[in-house]
């Protein structure tokens, strides 16, 4: 997983879809690449929306998030954008490279 906070989508391997068995017939098509840095646009084979949670069982959220899922190399399996991070509340500490985000019980450190 690598958060990126400059990222306007979040991102899933196609190979994260296969390994934990989504069928590609649950995508919703795309029309629009998505744009790197080098402004090649990458077609998305689809997005994706599906509950995640993050933390530990004990001390975590648990939300819905949409997922454009890329079919190309990856150097992580998944890539936080700044929707989850707003919606989450998350402050990432780069000096200690930790995320930190409020959960019912207690901030959540991951």
């Amino acid at each position: 997983m690598l958060v990126n906070v400059r990222s306007a989508v979040n991102i899933l391997s196609g190979e994260v879809i296969e390994h934990i068995g989504i069928y590609p017939s649950r995508l919703t098509p795309m029309k629009n690449p998505i744009i790197r840095i080098e402004s090649l646009g990458i077609p998305a084979k689809g997005a994706l929306e599906i509950p995640i949670t993050i933390a530990t069982p004990s001390n975590c959220v648990s939300l819905q998030q949409t997922f454009m899922v890329m079919d190309m190399n990856l150097a992580y399996n998944t890539i936080l954008g700044r929707p989850i991070m707003d919606q989450i509340n998350a402050v990432i500490n780069t000096r200690n490279l930790v995320l930190r985000f409020p959960t019912q019980k207690r901030v959540a450190t991951i």
